[in-house]
């Protein structure tokens, strides 16, 4: 908090931008993961879930990738009859590294 209260505009844009940009990244990562292309096991029925993958930049230095589905919090946590499938865990802890990175970069 200390760096941001006394970083000019440009970093603070710069920093903004990456953020943003690791926001796409875990995105990707996200929908790659629902389609099949990582150790969990798909969640590709319709499209519907894949398809409302998105990631919202709205608010400076903060990226939100969020699901618009009513059910996947049953996909992500699993239910009585289906386990889990940790499709947004999963990859927030495979793009941790590179998020960082991309973070530690901007400053």
């Amino acid at each position: 908090m200390k760096y941001l209260k006394n970083t000019s505009a440009k970093k603070l844009e710069q920093l903004n931008k990456a953020v943003h940009k690791a926001g796409f990244v875990v995105e990707a990562e996200v929908k790659q993961s629902i389609s099949g292309h990582r150790p969990e096991p798909k969640s590709v029925d319709t499209g519907a879930f894949i398809n409302s993958i998105s990631t919202d930049t709205s608010k400076p230095l903060i990226s939100t990738i969020a699901s618009h589905v009513p059910y996947d919090v049953f996909l992500e946590y699993g239910t009585s009859k289906r386990e889990p499938r940790h499709h947004f865990r999963n990859s927030k802890s495979r793009t941790e590294s590179k998020v960082k990175d991309m973070i530690k970069k901007a400053i």
